[in-house]
């Protein structure tokens, strides 16, 4: 089993059909036929089933499928991080940040500053929202993240408070409210308008 293969299994998987993953891994169509074959043959099992429209999956390609992924992205990870030694590189960190802390000054200062600090190391930042950073962090696929939390405590990870977000009622000038602003939430319990979520409020670094 070779990784070349691997890789055509991907891509017929993944079109669904032997043209398409052709045209897409740049072999032609002969060819990936016979290493698709080579592949069922060393693994004792056939992965492929030919149908009006294209190729399916057999139980044992779906299987493979997902264990095959993996396997590609793993051997990425692995060349990247000997890429990145070979060219002096002595480390790597991977960050979750949210969309809108993009354009945080003090956000945009912090990440500045880490590369001045840390010149040597690479520096992976990921637009994520805040749930999926959270999930991340926990399985241990992301460093760091700069996210929205609704409490500073999270079971297994440390946190600190980067930047206090402030709402705000906007209304147009015909409004009534305009003349006279309610004093708390419970005066808009009737009133349709856009509201964020309440983990909007708080910008908190989580490691």
């Amino acid at each position: 089993m070779e990784f070349r293969q691997i890789s055509y299994f991907v891509a017929v998987a993944e079109t669904g059909s032997i043209s398409a993953a052709s045209r897409q891994v740049h072999v032609a169509q002969p060819a990936l036929t016979r290493q698709i074959r080579l592949l069922e043959e060393d693994l004792g099992t056939r992965l492929l089933e030919r149908h009006a429209r294209g190729v399916r999956l057999t139980i044992a390609g779906k299987a493979l499928y997902d264990d095959a992924v993996q396997l590609l992205d793993s051997r990425t990870r692995i060349r990247t991080r000997l890429s990145s030694l070979g060219q002096g590189l002595i480390g790597k960190v991977s960050l979750g940040v949210t969309v809108t802390h993009l354009w945080v000054p003090a956000v945009a200062e912090l990440l500045r500053r880490y590369r001045d600090r840390y010149p040597h190391v690479a520096f992976e930042v990921f637009p994520l929202l805040s749930g999926p950073q959270l999930e991340r962090l926990r399985e241990d696929s992301l460093d760091a993240g700069i996210l929205y939390l609704d409490s500073a405590e999270q079971p297994g990870l440390e946190t600190r408070l980067l930047q206090q977000d402030h709402l705000m009622l906007a209304v147009p000038e015909t409004s009534h409210w305009s003349a006279a602003p309610p004093h708390r939430l419970a005066e808009l319990t009737d009133t349709d308008f856009v509201w964020g979520f309440a983990a909007s409020r708080r910008s908190t670094m989580t490691g």
